[in-house]
Parts: C-alpha cells; sequence; structure tokens
C-alpha cells in the first residue's frame, strides 16, 4: 500500500503476509498514515531504490491536524 513496485524484495509472500497484521492493526484502531504513500524517506545503498520505512500512524481524529 505504501511502496513502490520497484522494491519487490518488500513484496514477497511471506512480507505481504507480515504486513497484513499491520494492515489489520491499523483497521482495528481507526489509525491512519501521517505521511502520504508517495513520501519516500529513505534511500536503499544497495538497490538506490527509494522506500518510506518511517511511517507515522495517527488517529483518525488527529489527521486533520497535520500539515
Amino acid at each position: 500500500m505504501w511502496d513502490e513496485a520497484p522494491n519487490s524484495q518488500l513484496f514477497t509472500c511471506q512480507e505481504l503476509q507480515e504486513a497484513q497484521h499491520l494492515i489489520d492493526l491499523a483497521f482495528t484502531w481507526n489509525m491512519q498514515m501521517a505521511l502520504h504513500p508517495s513520501v519516500n524517506t529513505l534511500e536503499s545503498t544497495s538497490s538506490k531504490n527509494y522506500m518510506c520505512p518511517n511511517n507515522m500512524w495517527v488517529s483518525d481524529k488527529l489527521t486533520q491536524h497535520i500539515i
């Protein structure tokens, strides 16, 4: 949901299963990502791909206060 296709190492079956746990928790607790999915916060030194591992989650009530 928040990384780009060139980062294929993040989209293995095992990685997707593990990410699903986070997605389920975010849904259960009504959390939103504070950063827009296209905001990359890291350039991999080996692949030079841009990624966004520094996601911040906030309650849906706080998202309207983030600039």
